[in-house]
């Protein structure tokens, strides 16, 4: 028996099972196109819960004309194909979007290979990019000892060729934040990382900045996941119910304070005195 990896319980609580022996959620759809007509299509929709026993039953049972539809009216921005709450709807358009109050956001960062670019000290990330730019090492070599793999967005070869040319490749050995509560050193860069992401090296990285991590959808019961972070961020969030989701990284200002600034102790003197900011960074020294 296949549970999907959404992990989704029946209505009553009971465990709900795929009908294929994959993990991936199954949805039926059929689709019918008329010609004739020009004005948008209607949506209906049906559940089927439970164990796979019932649901091939049912299914085999049933048919178009006989099941119990739903009218759905999918509407901007989402166009769900499932039925909706209007009255939460209405409730949740009256608040404002966060992506409206911080509108630079992105995905966490993703290594594809955290294995290698990800390490609880910094000596040992910095050891790691060492054997990269020794010229004594095979590639074959590094890919044994490293278990390293190129694939569409990285290559070990052209990484070994960035990181020879870059006088100042250490400073690349930064802080990050691997999970909530977790914060760990990584070589912040695409010589090993298949996505840093763009908008953390501009705003985030080697800056003094503030962001709001936070989720776009969950699969736990509840949500609960935000936190502030002084530090670029890894893709997944990890809730307490050990689920993961695609993490969003919101800066607090476009271009933080560079940390190296002669003018950063001044500057963060100042902003000690004010009491939102005091109470931002004790929230991202909680959460770091």
């Amino acid at each position: 028996m296949a549970i999907s990896k959404k992990k989704e319980r029946c209505p009553d609580g009971s465990r709900d099972v795929n009908v294929f022996d994959i993990q991936q959620g199954v949805a039926i759809g059929l689709f019918i196109k008329e010609p004739e007509k020009s004005q948008p299509a209607r949506v209906h929709y049906a559940d089927l819960w439970g164990e796979r026993g019932n649901k091939y039953k049912f299914l085999w049972s049933q048919d178009v004309q006989t099941t119990e539809w739903q009218d759905v009216n999918p509407e901007s921005p989402f166009y769900f194909f499932f039925p909706q709450d209007p009255n939460l709807k209405a409730e949740y358009d009256k608040s404002w979007k966060v992506t409206d109050i911080m509108n630079t956001n992105v995905l966490g960062f993703q290594s594809h290979r955290d294995h290698f670019a990800v390490a609880f000290e910094h000596a040992e990330i910095s050891r790691r990019i060492k054997d990269l730019r020794d010229k004594e090492l095979s590639e074959s070599e590094l890919r044994t000892k490293y278990r390293l793999e190129d694939n569409r967005d990285w290559n070990l070869h052209n990484a070994r060729q960035i990181l020879r040319e870059d006088e100042h490749w250490d400073e690349k050995n930064i802080e990050c934040v691997y999970r909530p509560f977790d914060k760990r050193y990584c070589y912040f860069s695409e010589a090993a990382m298949d996505y840093p992401r763009r908008e953390l090296l501009t705003h985030v990285a080697h800056r003094e900045n503030l962001c709001l991590n936070t989720v776009r959808q969950t699969k736990a019961s509840h949500w609960h996941h935000a936190g502030g972070v002084q530090l670029p961020s890894a893709g997944p969030f990890s809730s307490r119910l050990r689920t993961l989701e695609p993490l969003s990284a919101l800066p607090l200002s476009r271009r933080g304070r560079t940390r190296s600034s002669a003018a950063f102790a001044h500057h963060r003197a100042h902003l000690a005195g004010r009491q939102g900011w005091q109470s931002a960074k004790s929230v991202a020294r909680i959460y770091c």
